[in-house]
């Protein structure tokens, strides 16, 4: 980002340079946390996301296949390698074609633009949907893990009674796993049930999963574990045998 900038690859549209590089010195200060409250974390997912929907469009693949391939975490691993090389500054590593597209094509770094860019739509973005107050830009402002009532999710009167939305951190790449919706920023999958289990008999062992053990609404058990969990908690497992 700052080769961008510095050397004129890249000339802010919308944003200044000194809002640039206030994001620059918060992912720098980062301590790669995607904890809740953090705004480089904020900054991070939301530049990914933005970066990522432009990948592959130079290409005859179809809309649902394209989503496919970026879903999969073996296209994080490629992806970030092909960055890490970016910093050999070769100048046919800023033109890979799985980041062109209509909007690059003619730059005489193309991906390099595209990386940038992104960086600052994430900016706007943000200041245009949250406000000029960076505390509401706190990534579990805007990333809310989302439980749905499968039977009721579609109903508009019934939905908001048995949905559940929870304030929280993570990624799909944190072990407090939590994959960002491709429309949103909300989650799409977590580990749902976790456990801590000893073989040895006689050993404590403990589980908890992320509501309850209960469908039914009015059921002290519905979402009654979903606070444990949240607060990284386990439940002791019963012993005996059968």
């Amino acid at each position: 980002v700052k080769k961008a900038l510095n050397e004129g690859i890249y000339k802010p549209q919308n944003i200044t340079k000194t809002q640039f590089n206030y994001m620059i010195k918060k992912l720098e200060s980062w301590d790669y946390n995607q904890d809740k409250d953090s705004i480089a974390a904020t900054f991070f997912n939301i530049w990914m996301k933005r970066f990522s929907s432009t990948f592959l469009r130079d290409t005859l693949l179809l809309e649902d296949d394209r989503i496919y391939i970026l879903g999969n975490f073996k296209s994080d691993h490629f992806i970030f390698g092909r960055i890490r090389t970016w910093m050999d500054k070769k100048d046919n590593d800023f033109n890979d074609y799985w980041c062109l597209n209509n909007f690059n094509r003619g730059k005489t770094y193309p991906c390099l633009y595209t990386l940038v860019e992104s960086l600052e739509d994430t900016f706007k973005l943000l200041y245009l949907q949250y406000g000029k107050d960076e505390q509401s830009w706190k990534w579990g402002n805007l990333h809310h893990w989302v439980y749905k009532n499968t039977p009721f999710n579609k109903i508009p009167i019934l939905f908001k009674l048995f949905e559940k939305r929870v304030i929280n951190g993570g990624n799909s790449r944190t072990l407090f796993v939590s994959g960002i919706d491709t429309m949103s920023t909300d989650s799409v999958y977590s580990a749902n049930l976790r456990m801590v289990a000893s073989l040895k008999e006689g050993d404590k062992s403990w589980l908890i999963i992320d509501t309850g053990v209960s469908g039914h609404k009015l059921s002290k058990h519905y979402d009654d574990q979903m606070k444990i969990y949240h607060a990284g908690g386990y439940l002791e497992m019963l012993q005996g045998r059968m």
